[in-house]
């Protein structure tokens, strides 16, 4: 018995000691379009301002291992072909898996990997191309980039045009589902501007960074909002 003290104890401190390791941040980069891509196209005539793959990915930490992710990735020119998807992720000895199936985006399959400071993401586009255009892969090194999160981060890695709305009640209370009775004990200000993720017929899902740097994400009742 007391060996097997000795072997557990060890493992719920790298268990604890890990949970406290935060890898919120904004990580990956835009490579530009090289000479000899350049050359390659010099028929279709490139500016200075087309480039080559861009990819962002944000981690923001929720709570233990369990984070938010944002994706982004565009093949650059000529096509500029890209994809988009966030989800929910957990981190297991610095580990994680995201499966998805899904009616709009099909499967995808990410596997996500912390090295020192950049993230290493394992696409398996023939089994799950997540969604994206035609050939436009995931896989690659994400280097940290900052490790401060804003909620204009979030709003860039989507592909369309994200709408913001407007508190317009004192305390506009989140909802964590979008059918719950009772509301959470968080809520938004008069003044305050959210993105407006998704639309529905009583309530709006949005997703907000707090000046604090505390990820907050719900449904908000319309009648809170400014019409």
């Amino acid at each position: 018995m007391k060996h097997l003290v000795i072997i557990v104890i060890p493992l719920l401190f790298q268990q604890q000691l890990f949970s406290q390791q935060d890898y919120s941040g904004v990580y990956g980069e835009k490579i530009p379009l090289s000479k000899e891509m350049r050359e390659v196209y010099k028929e279709l005539s490139p500016d200075k301002d087309d480039f080559g793959y861009d990819a962002k990915l944000i981690l923001k930490k929720v709570s233990g291992n369990k984070y938010k992710f944002w994706l982004y990735v565009c093949k650059g020119f000529p096509s500029y072909n890209s994809g988009q998807i966030d989800g929910f992720i957990e981190f297991n000895s610095m580990k994680s898996k995201f499966r998805l199936v899904d009616d709009i985006v099909g499967s995808c399959k990410l596997d996500f990997s912390v090295n020192g400071k950049t993230i290493l993401i394992d696409h398996d586009y023939e089994n799950g191309y997540c969604g994206f255009g035609a050939n436009v892969t995931a896989q690659g090194v994400y280097p940290l980039k900052r490790k401060q999160v804003r909620t204009e981060d979030i709003e860039e890695t989507f592909q369309y045009d994200v709408e913001e709305v407007t508190i317009a009640k004192a305390k506009a209370y989140i909802y964590k589902n979008q059918n719950d009775m009772n509301p959470s004990m968080q809520y938004f200000v008069k003044g305050d501007r959210i993105l407006l993720l998704k639309d529905e017929i009583n309530r709006v899902y949005t997703e907000f960074i707090s000046a604090s740097g505390k990820f907050v994400f719900g449904w908000v009742n319309k009648t809170d909002l400014k019409n």
